[in-house]
């Protein structure tokens, strides 16, 4: 099946199954059976694919069997037995129709299609498309890496998508929805990691950091993470009275609209030589976090900054920025990537092509400049205009806006309006 056929297929016969499911349960409830459904019948070697085929009396005594033959597997099912309920018919029905689900799909394709229909539009810390996962994978392809982590892993649909190219790494991750840790560890028992379904975690990296031992941190050879669009002051001021391990360094004061709190964490959950990728969902603003940005340029952290195009991400229709922070940075200059005009809409997402993909690539491997979709900036040029608090025209050189002469456009709505006269006065003429 072509990529685009695979995602019309999964969503069809997702329709199918939920709509068997509304008659029994509320959505949320739907979504967990059909989701713990779809992952039985994927789970060959666990389930052996017969529990789907027997009668009803036989399938709950089964999926006992199965449960206390994997640690694993029995984490993440537990929603199927509210299925007790269910009469003969209906039962039948059900297992009649996941038995349906094809085969010939990549298991992991088809998981996660499922994982996109139940959930992209529900919970927006789930909501990185598979394209810009991907752009992640690449840019990370050169990478030597043995430890990944994140710390809002949500589905873990970004974190194992970025591993596909490091099929040795250690997934770590952690996240405040015991709900998504659930399907993560789906997916990864689905990808053939079920060894990593132990290094997911529930709790928040501001109060709850992960710990190698009680006293040290654990850190990681490389991040990936998309910001949460809000943290609470109260659990961040708390974290801040009660961190042993310095993760506030800067001491940086930031409204709770702003997520540059988070950063700081990132940075001291780095190895020495570590590397993060994080998706920032709204613009850059220097204006707006002048500490932060000046506090990250003075170490020499921010490596890149990728601006894309807007709609890359489900239920954020702005544009969203990859900040790229490098610890052993040398380089004195950063990179700037502008593709914002490059994307293509596929069913309402904004995507980028291989092409477009491969060019982002080629330019962040080899640091350079070029006169389409990149530019070095110093950072000392930057500092120098936080300290002088004259960043007008970074904001315009970089996110090439223009600034708007209200009187110019009277103006011009004049004229248009007087053309339009004259225009009217001649067709009354000839009538």
């Amino acid at each position: 099946m072509e990529m685009i056929n695979i995602e019309e297929y999964v969503n069809s016969y997702m329709d199918g199954l939920m709509s068997i499911f509304r008659e029994y349960f509320n959505i949320d409830v739907a979504r967990k059976v059909a989701l713990e459904l779809v992952f039985l019948k994927l789970i060959k070697n666990n389930a052996k694919n017969d529990i789907l085929k027997i009668s009803r009396n036989n399938f709950f005594n089964k999926l006992k069997g199965i449960l206390e033959g994997s640690k694993e597997v029995q984490e993440v099912i537990n929603d199927l037995f509210r299925m007790r309920d269910f009469d003969n018919d209906i039962m039948a029905k059900t297992l009649d129709y996941i038995e349906k689900f094809d085969e010939d799909i990549p298991k992991d394709k088809e998981f996660r299609t499922c994982i996109n229909y139940l959930y992209k539009n529900v919970n927006l810390n789930i909501n990185t498309t598979d394209n810009l996962n991907v752009l992640i994978r690449e840019l990370l392809s050169n990478v030597n890496y043995k430890t990944i982590y994140d710390p809002t892993v949500g589905t873990g649909m970004m974190i194992t998508e970025v591993c596909r190219n490091n099929k040795n790494s250690i997934i770590y991750g952690q996240d405040v929805d015991i709900n998504l840790i659930k399907i993560c560890k789906m997916l990864l028992i689905i990808e053939g990691r079920g060894k990593d379904t132990k290094n997911i975690y529930e709790g928040d990296i501001i109060t709850s950091p992960l710990k190698v031992h009680k006293n040290e941190l654990r850190t990681f050879d490389c991040i990936v993470n998309n910001l949460p669009f809000t943290i609470k002051d109260l659990e961040y001021n708390y974290a801040k009275e009660n961190d042993d391990f310095n993760r506030f360094y800067k001491d940086i004061s930031i409204k709770s609209g702003e997520d540059y709190k988070f950063i700081t964490n990132i940075i001291k959950s780095l190895n020495e030589d570590g590397i993060a990728i994080i998706i920032e969902p709204l613009p850059i603003r220097f204006k707006k976090s002048i500490n932060i940005n000046k506090s990250l340029l003075e170490d020499n952290l921010i490596h890149a900054v990728i601006f894309l195009p807007k709609k890359m991400m489900y239920g954020n229709k702005d544009n969203a920025n990859l900040i790229i922070i490098k610890k052993d940075r040398k380089e004195e200059e950063i990179l700037f990537v502008d593709v914002r005009d490059k994307g293509k809409v596929l069913n309402d997402i904004t995507v980028l092509d291989e092409d477009t993909i491969n060019e982002i690539v080629n330019v962040f491997n080899e640091f350079k400049e070029d006169k389409t979709i990149s530019r070095l900036i110093n950072k000392n040029d930057f500092l120098k205009e936080i300290n002088n608090n004259n960043l007008e025209k970074y904001n315009e050189e970089n996110d090439n806006i223009q600034k708007i002469n209200l009187n110019d456009i009277r103006s011009s709505i004049c004229n248009i309006k007087n053309e339009l006269n004259k225009i009217k006065n001649e067709l009354n003429k000839l009538y």
